[in-house]
């Protein structure tokens, strides 16, 4: 499956420019991707057990909390400084590529609707597995609401999923006007 959407990604895209390529290997694929999913998954999970501390009354409970809640903090604080430093450096390194969505005449629609469900389903497990860690630390694991859980991180993965998607068709029409404008600025 995976090479059968790498093919259909290459077909999609045509040829790349070596140069370009590189610099995305660089700055992009080798830490931008890891760092953005685990600053969300971190960031969440902070948040979720944050939430739940104070649901359970943990606040009150100062040794708990020093040794639960203030780890968590720290990693929310890291998750902020170090998402913004990646986004600092995406943006001074000129990370930006809509050629490729403006090349094309039609939107791959299947192409891009597999891409969201997977985002959805990834992200579904994520969410699922950060909240239960966060409520297995502050409530144990008999006590974990899967019912909850499950249901909040379906509602939020459709979401990511559809806004995927509506994010990736609203990038290829901005593309193609873009292109047009370009194309319409040559010949006149």
């Amino acid at each position: 499956m995976i090479t059968t959407l790498k093919s259909k990604w290459r077909a999609y895209v045509g040829p790349t420019d070596e140069r370009i390529k590189a610099h995305e290997n660089e700055v992009f694929a080798r830490m931008g991707k890891f760092l953005m999913i685990a600053n969300l998954c971190l960031a969440y999970y902070a948040l979720h057990l944050e939430g739940l501390a104070t649901r359970t009354n943990l606040m009150n409970d100062w040794p708990r909390v020093s040794l639960v809640l203030i780890p968590s903090m720290v990693l929310l604080v890291y998750t902020g400084l170090s998402g913004a430093w990646a986004c600092s450096r995406f943006t001074k390194a000129g990370y930006v590529d809509r050629n490729r969505f403006a090349e094309t005449e039609t939107f791959p629609r299947a192409y891009f609707a597999l891409l969201a469900l997977l985002s959805a389903i990834a992200f579904f497990a994520l969410l699922t597995l950060s909240e239960a860690a966060a409520e297995f630390q502050v409530v144990g694991w008999e006590k974990i609401a899967w019912a909850d859980i499950a249901s909040t991180a379906a509602f939020l993965s459709a979401f990511v999923g559809v806004m995927s998607y509506i994010a990736m068709y609203l990038e290829y029409l901005k593309a193609r006007r873009s292109r047009r404008a370009r194309l319409g600025e040559m010949e006149g």
